[in-house]
């Protein structure tokens, strides 16, 4: 069973309250939406896991169990992941939240 926990949030840049519903579990949505976000924009540069590895200071398996899914991830790691890639947090947090509207 997932938790779950609603949380509103206010949209700075459209002024108005946003509610969220977060699950967390690795098979959610939101987290499957996240994991391909990050492989895919890897990929897209040209990164192997071990090139992405080298630069988080981490070791390949590291980026290979949160590509699988196999380890969850922290916020903290997600920004520094979003940075090493150069991803915007804004965007990738508007992919993560329509994951469970557009996926069945």
């Amino acid at each position: 069973m997932h938790e779950t926990h609603n949380i509103l949030i206010w949209d700075t840049v459209s002024r108005y309250a946003i509610k969220l519903i977060m699950i967390r579990g690795r098979s959610s949505k939101e987290e499957i939406a996240l994991r391909e976000i990050l492989r895919d924009s890897r990929k897209s540069l040209g990164l192997r896991q071990e090139d992405l590895a080298l630069r988080l200071g981490m070791p390949q398996s590291f980026v290979s169990k949160y590509e699988s899914g196999e380890r969850l991830l922290t916020f903290v790691e997600v920004l520094v992941i979003l940075e090493v890639l150069s991803l915007d947090i804004k965007t990738v947090a508007k992919v993560i939240t329509t994951a469970n509207e557009t996926k069945s």
